[in-house]
């Protein structure tokens, strides 16, 4: 099922980037306002649009209002959104720095530090492993139930959580990479004693955990499932000497995947094994079937059954 909400803002935010790249700046600033007005739940991304367009107009003043909106709002956060070229004007602007340095204030004076939540199976022993990554605006809590079903499989579940906010309670795992490694090795530490692993995400955190899994440093997961993922191009991916099996779910109508041949024709010639599917009418979301079909992706990536009398 389309999530409307999400499928709506999407669009109309990919309308937005296009009008900005094809320098149409009023239709850009009138896209921005109407992201900002009718998406109230997603100030935290919509504050780059406005101040961004209102910079590339020559109006620094009214990019400093919009990032003050933001902080009075309680929505600037997401601060890893001003190293956008696009904000690079924004950034040399005192009065648009003066709101910056307070808004960097606030986010230092939370000690945000990457978290896991683990939840084990019924049985004793030592168990395979699910450590699932939450999207770019999101956290482990939030995240946690889509996955939990894995328990009674006999998995542990291991929801992992960036120290990146995006909001007061939401997280992301933006640039620089270095962060997100520093995250995930600290996450390594805090995870239980465990068997053969998998790592799994949804949307961005999908595409960190393909990442760490093709690096191998941090982790050496038997495979990767993925579900909404990001996937920006193939130069992008990580060197990899390990072949991992890689499940991936992908919305038919979901507006912010683009042109995934590229991506999955890169790891199938790296000699990674992929199983694809496509659902029809599922937007940027994850299937309201996903409890059914989590026994099938994790058994396809791990080649490990359920355990009997727990399924």
């Amino acid at each position: 099922m389309r999530n409307v909400t999400a499928d709506g803002f999407y669009n109309l935010l990919d309308r937005y980037q296009r009008l900005a790249e094809e320098g149409k700046l009023p239709e850009a600033l009138s896209a921005a306002q109407r992201l900002w007005d009718a998406f109230p739940e997603r100030h935290d991304y919509t504050w780059m649009c406005l101040t961004a367009t209102h910079a590339a107009m020559g109006n620094l003043h009214l990019s400093a209002l919009a990032l003050r909106a933001a902080f009075d709002d309680n929505s600037l956060w997401r601060l890893s959104l001003l190293d956008a070229p696009e904000m690079q004007l924004v950034r040399r602007d005192p009065e648009c720095q003066a709101v910056i340095d307070q808004a960097r204030r606030r986010v230092e004076a939370k000690h945000y530090r990457p978290l896991v939540n683990v939840e084990r199976p019924p049985s004793e022993g030592v168990a395979p492993l699910l450590l699932h990554l939450h999207g770019a605006n999101s956290s482990a809590a939030r995240e946690s139930s889509r996955w939990r079903d894995a328990t009674k499989l006999g998995w542990i579940v291991a929801a992992g959580q960036s120290s990146q906010p995006s909001a007061e309670d939401r997280f992301c795992w933006d640039a620089p990479a270095e962060r997100r490694w520093q995250d995930l090795g600290e996450i390594a530490g805090m995870l239980p004693r465990h068997g053969r692993m998998v790592m799994a995400g949804f949307s961005q955190g999908a595409w960190v955990a393909l990442q760490t899994a093709l690096r191998s440093d941090i982790f050496q997961p038997a495979g990767v499932i993925m579900v909404a993922p990001f996937l920006p191009g193939p130069e992008r991916l990580e060197a990899s000497g390990r072949r991992l099996r890689i499940a991936i779910i992908l919305g038919e109508n979901d507006p912010i995947i683009q042109r995934p041949e590229k991506m999955i024709d890169a790891l199938e010639a790296r000699g990674h094994h992929l199983e694809v599917e496509r659902i029809a009418g599922l937007g940027h979301s994850y299937p309201n079937d996903f409890a059914e079909r989590l026994p099938h992706l994790l058994e396809s990536v791990s080649r490990h059954k359920a355990v009997k009398g727990i399924a």
